[in-house]
Parts: C-alpha cells; sequence; structure tokens
C-alpha cells in the first residue's frame, strides 16, 4: 500500500525525521517496518507524519529495532523534511522546468 500524505502533524519532533531516514536507508515501507515493530502500519504511519507521540514503550521498541535515540523524540528537527509524496509530487515540475 502506497502512502499519498503529503503534511506532518503537530508531532513531528528530531526522532520522527531520524526514523524516516532509517526506513528510507534501509529502504524499508510503513508495513515492512511495522511489522518489525510488531505495530499495525496505521501506527506506525501515524507517528512518521507526527500524527501521534509515541509513548516510552514504543520509543523504547523503536530504539530497540531502529536505533533512534530517545532524546530525538523530545527534540525539534534539526533539519527540513518533506514526506515521501509530497517530494514525488514536486518531482515532475522540476523536470518541465
Amino acid at each position: 500500500m502506497r502512502n499519498h500524505r503529503r503534511t506532518l502533524g503537530s508531532r513531528f519532533y528530531e526522532g520522527t525525521r531520524l526514523l524516516w531516514g532509517v526506513l528510507e536507508t534501509r529502504e524499508l515501507t510503513i508495513s515492512a517496518a511495522a511489522e518489525l515493530l510488531g505495530w499495525s502500519r496505521g501506527t506506525l504511519s501515524n507517528v512518521l507524519y507526527g500524527e501521534r507521540l509515541p509513548g516510552v514503550g514504543m520509543l523504547a521498541k523503536i530504539l530497540e529495532v531502529f536505533g533512534v535515540p530517545l532524546e530525538a523524540w523530545a527534540q525539534a528537527p534539526t533539519q527540513p523534511f518533506i514526506p515521501p509524496a509530497a517530494r514525488e509530487a514536486a518531482e515532475p515540475a522540476r523536470g518541465a522546468a
């Protein structure tokens, strides 16, 4: 299943950005990453798009499986982040110029 969300919610933190980076580096889909965490795809999607802040147990699991440090979830993003669907939507416009 492909995700078409192009915006981020108010709970997007540095930990979220780092988690996206891990998924992209490992070429994992949201579904595959959710399976590794033992979560539903919807739960992970809500975390990745800043709609949900993970609880302590969830953060511990993210640290264990993907190595995203706990303190990163208390920090604002250190770099801009554009969701994958928004990046893909912008690509044809850049190619047409």
